[in-house]
C-alpha cells in the first residue's frame, strides 16, 4: 500500500539474481554443432552417401563368365573355351539413379548450410540480449538500488519530521519500487534467455552441482 514503509511483496530469492558469466559464444557455437537437430542432417548425408555407392555400383556391368569344353575340328582332342559377357549400355541406364543420388545428397548439405546459418544468427541474437539483459540486472542491483534504498530512506525520515509531503513520501516508495521491479524483470529475463541458448545448442551454460549426500 502507498505510504508504508516498505514494499508490501516479499523478498525475491537470491537465486534469480545470480546471474554468472556467460560462456564465450565460439563455445556456443561448438556445441551448436552438437545439436541433435543438426546430427540428424549428418545421418541423412550418410544415407546419400550410402545411396551414391549403390548407384556407382549399379552403374559398373555385371560381367558374367563361363567356362566350357570344345571338340576340335577334325581332331579327338578337346579345348578348353572361355567366355564372357558384358550387358551393353548398362552404364548409360544406371546414370539416371546416380544424378538423383548426388542431387539429394546436395540438397542435404544445402539444408544443413541454412539451418546452421539460421540457428547461428538466432543464437548470435540471444547471447547480445543476454549480456545486456546481465548487465543491466547488476547495475540495477549493484548501483541504482542501494542509491533509490538511501533516497528512499531518507524521504521517509524526512516525512516523519514534516519536512517533506506525504505525496513526496509516495514518489519515493514508488521510485524504490518501480527500481525493484526492474531488476526483476532484468533478472528473470536473463534466466529466459539462458535457457532458450541451452534449449538452441542442447546443453547447459551452467554444469548442474553435485547433490549432496543424504
Amino acid at each position: 500500500m502507498w505510504g508504508d514503509t516498505a514494499p508490501a511483496f516479499g523478498p525475491v530469492s537470491a537465486d534469480l539474481y545470480a546471474l554468472a558469466d556467460p560462456i564465450p559464444f565460439e563455445e556456443l557455437l561448438r556445441r551448436l554443432h552438437g545439436n541433435p537437430d543438426f546430427l540428424r542432417f549428418a545421418t541423412a548425408a550418410r544415407l546419400r552417401d550410402a545411396e551414391i555407392r549403390l548407384a556407382e555400383a549399379e552403374r559398373r556391368p555385371d560381367i558374367e563368365l563361363s567356362l566350357g569344353a570344345r571338340r576340335l575340328q577334325g581332331t579327338d582332342e578337346q579345348a578348353l573355351v572361355l567366355g564372357v559377357t558384358v550387358p551393353l549400355f548398362a552404364s548409360r541406364q544406371a546414370a539416371p539413379a546416380m544424378a538423383e543420388a548426388r542431387a539429394a545428397r546436395g540438397q542435404v548439405d544445402a539444408e544443413s548450410r541454412a539451418a546452421f546459418v539460421e540457428a547461428q544468427a538466432q543464437l548470435l541474437e540471444l547471447y547480445h540480449e543476454l549480456l545486456h539483459a546481465i548487465d543491466e540486472a547488476r547495475i540495477l542491483q549493484h548501483d541504482v538500488l542501494p542509491q533509490m534504498e538511501r533516497a528512499r530512506t531518507q524521504t521517509e525520515y524526512a516525512y516523519e519530521r514534516g519536512r517533506y509531503s506525504y505525496l513526496e513520501l509516495v514518489d519515493g516508495q514508488r521510485a524504490y519500487i518501480d527500481t525493484q521491479r526492474a531488476l526483476i524483470e532484468a533478472a528473470a529475463r536473463a534466466c529466459t534467455l539462458q535457457a532458450e541458448i541451452e534449449r538452441l545448442t542442447g546443453e547447459p551454460l551452467q554444469p548442474t552441482p553435485p547433490r549432496r549426500a543424504p
